[in-house]
């Protein structure tokens, strides 16, 4: 199936990309979930756990749009409802704030739930959210760590009080070439991080 413009449509369960962020319902969503869809998932990610921790294996479960795990509330239910220590998770802002058009959860909030329970992979990208209340939809525009909604030195210093020690994978830029893109995300870091 093509769009307006004759591209190939994107789609995440036959659901076009475009329509699966920045609408006030999300498909597959947390909001959406009954206690039977949360304990189904947590004994299957019981099972997994117990499986991976023989292995020595760790499992982040990543913050993202159309999931039961979309925001700190609804992961930190999960991870409890698991019960497994090797069950952690990837604290994705950006997820976060791109869910819904009016985001559930401030990022701050979420970064000060989520840091004692996180994993060893973070994925950081920046975006800043253009809500237009007139057809309750938001469109976002991807920027580097240091231009977005997101304050990155924020979010590093509390994920450092809570002693994290993981790695942090950049997702995105502000730049159409990604690598110049990666390398503007990389020289922030650097130079942030020994001030935090």
């Amino acid at each position: 199936e093509r769009n307006d413009f004759g591209f190939p449509k994107l789609s995440i369960f036959g659901i076009p990309k475009t329509d699966s962020l920045g609408k006030p319902k999300s498909f597959l969503s947390s909001r959406d979930a009954s206690e039977d869809d949360f304990k189904m998932t947590a004994e299957s990610m019981q099972i997994a756990a117990q499986k991976a921790k023989k292995l020595g294996i760790e499992i982040d479960i990543e913050i993202h749009q159309n999931s039961i795990a979309d925001s700190a509330k609804s992961t930190i239910k999960l991870l409890d409802m698991i019960g497994e220590d090797n069950v952690r998770v990837n604290p994705d802002l950006g997820n976060i704030i791109w869910v819904y058009d009016e985001p559930e959860e401030d990022w701050q909030d979420s970064i000060n739930m989520l840091a004692t329970y996180s994993g060893q992979w973070w994925h950081c990208k920046n975006i800043t959210r253009l809500h237009v209340p007139e057809v309750k939809r938001s469109i976002f525009v991807k920027g580097t760590l240091d231009r977005g909604e997101i304050d990155y030195r924020y979010a590093l210093s509390v994920m450092k009080k809570s002693n994290w020690d993981g790695y942090i994978l950049i997702e995105g830029g502000a730049s159409p070439d990604v690598l110049d893109g990666a390398q503007l995300n990389l020289a922030y870091l650097n130079r942030i991080l020994p001030e935090i």
